[in-house]
């Protein structure tokens, strides 16, 4: 727990552009119980400014925010926790895929098994295990309403160690807008994604063939973990599945 509140206040601030000390404090307390306390974030919620973001007018603001979406995954890949794939990961991962296969209809079979057959490609030792957010909502990534720069991501309390790019499905989040029957794409959602990988790869620098396979095995695999027990999950993956 304690190298997760460190990594992610590394995350927060290279994610964001600016390396801060002191984002994250962790105080050892009471024989290893420990406290973290965390600076306030500026800025509102993007689900308080979703609305205003994606008009027409404003693309230009969302497009800073999805560039600083970029660094802030580029963070991730960067600052690496020299860990191993948690005991057991293949196992949970097949599982999950398992049971949607039982329960989603069949024309997602084939994606789902392309997903189950690259799972082998994120548990390669060279490939990194990341803290990942696990929980990027709307109201969990915080943006600056003038200039559409991101400000903080919140609520770290439910990271996890996983391989890189499950948490990818967030990007969803800042694109498009999910209602209670189906998933509406932003109208320039391609351009965006360009920008996105853009952005990423300009940060990262540059990553081999395989490893950007496993990132969309890993996207594809949290996308269908996320929605696919939600209860209009086939009329929300027909749409994030074809993106």
């Amino acid at each position: 727990m304690a190298q997760i509140a460190s990594l992610r206040g590394k995350l927060f601030d290279l994610g964001v552009g600016r390396e801060r000390e002191g984002a994250t404090r962790t105080h050892d307390m009471m024989g290893g119980t420990y406290v973290y306390e965390w600076d306030l974030v500026s800025g509102s919620a993007f689900c308080r400014v979703r609305r205003q973001f994606l008009a027409p007018e404003m693309e230009q603001r969302l497009q800073q925010t999805v560039q600083d979406f970029a660094r802030f995954f580029a963070s991730a890949w960067i600052c690496r926790p020299a860990v191993t794939p948690p005991s057991g990961l293949f196992d949970e991962y097949s599982q999950t895929l398992d049971k949607l296969s039982q329960s989603l209809p069949v024309r997602f079979h084939p994606k789902l098994d392309e997903v189950r057959q690259g799972l082998p490609l994120l548990l390669r030792p060279e490939y990194p295990m990341v803290v990942q957010h696990d929980d990027l909502l709307e109201h969990n990534i915080h943006v600056d309403e003038a200039t559409g720069r991101i400000t903080g991501i919140v609520d770290w309390q439910d990271a996890v160690i996983a391989p890189f790019g499950v948490s990818l499905s967030g990007l969803e989040t800042v694109l498009d807008v999910q209602t209670s029957s189906t998933w509406h794409l932003h109208p320039s959602h391609l351009d965006l994604r360009e920008i996105f990988w853009d952005k990423f790869y300009e940060t990262t620098g540059e990553i081999s063939e395989v490893d950007r396979r496993s990132m969309e095995i890993a996207r594809l695999f949290g996308l269908f973990r996320l929605h696919g027990p939600e209860e209009n999950a086939a009329a929300y993956l027909d749409v994030l599945c074809s993106v």
